[in-house]
């Protein structure tokens, strides 16, 4: 654990020279630097996250066996990449404006996949089941465009009008990768962990911890939850952009707390 643990400390600490350089090279006119310093932070951080998710997925998927006891450098990689990022994005989160209250289930995401992922570094099973979730950060790279399209204070809206009609493809595929990756990647992932669980040998369910059987599925469970309720807000997004209303209420960031503002905004409408 020794070794896991210096690297995911270096990751952090590299984490926090670049976001201190992001902060010092943003825009002047971006009045939110922390959160405009956290997604560029993120959106860096994805393409080796999803490098290493779906080798470690691709690599892991082949048996019961490894499934559930097979480990891979990608999967390790993944792992310390993903604690070390959900880390630092806490940090931020608590440096950033807005009431705690409101920072709530993000925090718990973060907390939750921290707990799952350090507990797989520590007892290396289940790394197949880790991948398989890590996948769904790919519409992780839709929510940046959107959170950098709305940074407030005249960037925002040039990052917008600089993609012009490809802000609306970007909605969609936001749209479409919350339906594959989430909507549809939770449930399937519940089903499968299930499935393996009935049929597994003896064996190899003596190697699982009780917290294991129990703490993973409940993230997911969690996480469907919480994507369920970004899911609708991002389709009503959706559709305001394909009739050419603001788009901005649709970033994950804000889902949980603009649900009055829908409302008040559609009833005006109608």
């Amino acid at each position: 654990m020794g070794a896991h643990l210096a690297i995911v400390a270096r990751y952090v600490a590299a984490q926090g020279v670049a976001a201190a350089a992001i902060h010092r090279l943003a825009p002047k006119d971006v009045k939110d630097r922390v959160g405009f310093t956290r997604d560029v932070l993120m959106a860096l951080g994805l393409p080796l996250i999803l490098l290493h998710t779906f080798r470690g997925t691709l690599g892991l998927r082949g048996s019961v066996g490894t499934r559930w006891e097979g480990t891979s450098a990608d999967s390790f990689e993944f792992l310390r990449v993903y604690v070390a990022v959900n880390t630092f994005q806490s940090i931020l989160d608590c440096l950033g404006p807005g009431p705690l209250k409101k920072k709530v289930p993000m925090f718990a995401h973060h907390l939750l996949s921290i707990v799952c992922f350090s507990t797989a570094l520590v007892h290396p099973v289940c790394h197949f089941w880790a991948c398989l979730a890590g996948c769904c950060e790919s519409s992780t790279v839709f929510v940046m465009v959107l959170n950098l399209s709305k940074a407030e204070g005249g960037f925002g809206d040039r990052f917008k009008r600089g993609l012009g009609k490809l802000f609306v493809a970007n909605g969609a595929f936001l749209w479409l990768a919350f339906l594959c990756f989430r909507m549809v990647l939770f449930p399937s992932w519940l089903v499968m962990w299930c499935k393996d669980l009935y049929s597994m040998p003896n064996a190899i369910r003596a190697g699982i911890t009780y917290f294991e059987l129990a703490m993973y599925p409940t993230t997911i469970v969690f996480l469907l939850v919480l994507s369920s309720g970004w899911f609708q807000r991002i389709h009503s997004g959706l559709m305001k952009a394909v009739r050419g209303k603001d788009t901005k209420e649709i970033s994950p960031t804000l889902l949980l707390n603009k649900k009055a503002a829908f409302c008040q905004e559609d009833c005006k409408a109608n």
